[in-house]
């Protein structure tokens, strides 16, 4: 009490005070800051330098690889935030933007320390430099196709039908030439294919389904990169190659793809430039819905692309150094999804520009979070807008419909069949037909819900 008395009556001792309690609290601050903070980063890029790369992996992951959890608990303003309209709940959660200018400062700064690493690790794998005598994964490289492209147009006019090529697409998709593992697979990949057939035909796209493995060494995700080469150099009439997996379906018959949106793109896909570029997050993109251009900007990409998951030993290799480089992505081989993405960051003075992240609709829809909505969309809404309000693609990751399970036993076989009901309701309604129930395979005349 008899201190308090002095500092209200003295406003000299109330200073005094206050000025021998901060100074030394700012001196503090500044050892720890200097001796501390910086000589750890100052060491971690000596041990870079020196090829210490575990003291290093381990700021990686305390740093980069949980950057993401930190700076998504950090407030920010809606001006800091960008505005940036998002897709609500595509990867499970809300996409916002949560990087203000101070985040995207610091994750600059520790990403240098990333860019160092990967440089090392490149090397260890033998992918830091271009082998001019290594084969090419996807075969003798192309040069100047864009030239010969447009003079095959030029001497075989006929080929485009009187019809402008501007936004001539192919719709691609395949599967496995060998019989799926269950009794129901084939009948839910015969229904995905009416599904794609159907939206082709009322929106005047060509159709083209693979069931060859034209490069032994890549199968699985990797088979479609060989098909999607060999169509462009096989059909220079189409300018658009649209990848979709065999486990995606149409949900919304209606809507059109706005391509003038995409005219000077080469690449487009379904994700989030900052997903990709900042938080550098495996979920950022979706690999198997895809659109790219009839160019040679594209060859010259899948051969990068293919260059990577060329065998299986070397994806093996890099599933463990993605795994670590990128957020949210969980341990096995190395995949297109995540090769594409570490492209897209280690070259991004070649690519970026040309590539679209499409956010506005759902180019792809994961299943889990929109095929509960079905029913509800069915009374309150209609198709034409392919985003939430009535999904254009639903997209079931994860589900293999070949695979060793039951129809009773698998809710990703459930909701395929459920999905593709919901979109063949859109085209059997021209014929005054539905589904009656999305759960059941039969058909009644429409409104007629006694059958």
């Amino acid at each position: 009490m008899k201190s308090l008395r002095i500092w209200s009556s003295s406003p000299k001792c109330l200073w005094h005070s206050i000025i021998r309690l901060t100074v030394p609290s700012l001196m503090v601050a500044v050892f720890i800051f200097k001796f501390v903070l910086l000589d750890d980063n100052l060491d971690t890029v000596k041990a870079v330098s020196q090829g210490d790369t575990h003291a290093y992996q381990n700021k990686l992951l305390r740093g980069s690889v949980f950057l993401q959890q930190e700076k998504e608990s950090a407030s920010s303003t809606p001006q800091e935030r960008g505005g940036r309209h998002m897709v609500e709940g595509t990867h499970g959660r809300s996409q916002k933007d949560l990087y203000g200018p101070a985040a995207k400062a610091d994750i600059a700064f520790k990403q240098r320390y990333a860019d160092a690493d990967v440089a090392l690790r490149l090397a260890s794998l033998g992918l830091d430099r271009v082998d001019e005598s290594e084969a090419p994964a996807l075969g003798p490289k192309i040069v100047g196709w864009d030239e010969k492209r447009q003079a095959l147009l030029s001497r075989n006019t006929a080929q485009a039908g009187g019809r402008s090529l501007r936004h001539k697409i192919l719709l691609v998709t395949g599967s496995s030439s060998k019989p799926c593992k269950n009794a129901f697979g084939d009948h839910i990949l015969l229904q995905f294919t009416k599904n794609k057939m159907d939206y082709c035909r009322l929106h005047g796209i060509d159709f083209f389904y693979s069931m060859a493995l034209l490069n032994p060494g890549m199968d699985d995700c990797w088979s479609k990169l060989p098909v999607i080469r060999k169509l462009m150099l096989s059909h220079p009439e189409v300018e658009w190659i649209w990848w979709m997996d065999s486990n995606a379906a149409f949900t919304d018959m209606t809507f059109k793809l706005p391509m003038e949106r995409y005219a000077q793109y080469n690449l487009v896909l379904h994700g989030w430039d900052d997903d990709i570029y900042l938080k550098k997050s495996w979920v950022g993109l979706n690999a198997g819905v895809f659109l790219i251009r009839n160019c040679q900007w594209s060859l010259d990409l899948m051969d990068a692309w293919a260059r990577m998951g060329k065998d299986k030993q070397l994806r093996e290799r890099l599933g463990p150094f993605f795994s670590e480089i990128l957020v949210s992505r969980p341990a096995f081989e190395g995949d297109d999804q995540a090769s594409l993405i570490f492209i897209l960051n280690n070259q991004k003075e070649i690519w970026e520009s040309k590539v679209y992240f499409e956010n506005s609709f759902y180019l792809h829809g994961h299943w889990g979070l929109l095929v509960g909505n079905y029913e509800k969309l069915m009374q309150s809404s209609h198709p034409g807008y392919g985003d939430d309000r009535w999904p254009f693609v639903t997209h079931f990751v994860g589900c293999e419909p070949c695979g060793p399970q039951s129809l009773e036993g698998s809710t990703c076989l459930k909701q395929m069949e459920r999905a593709f009901n919901f979109a063949d309701n859109q085209v059997l309604h021209f014929y005054g037909f539905e589904h009656i129930d999305l759960n059941k395979f039969e058909v009644g005349p429409v409104g007629n819900k006694s059958t």
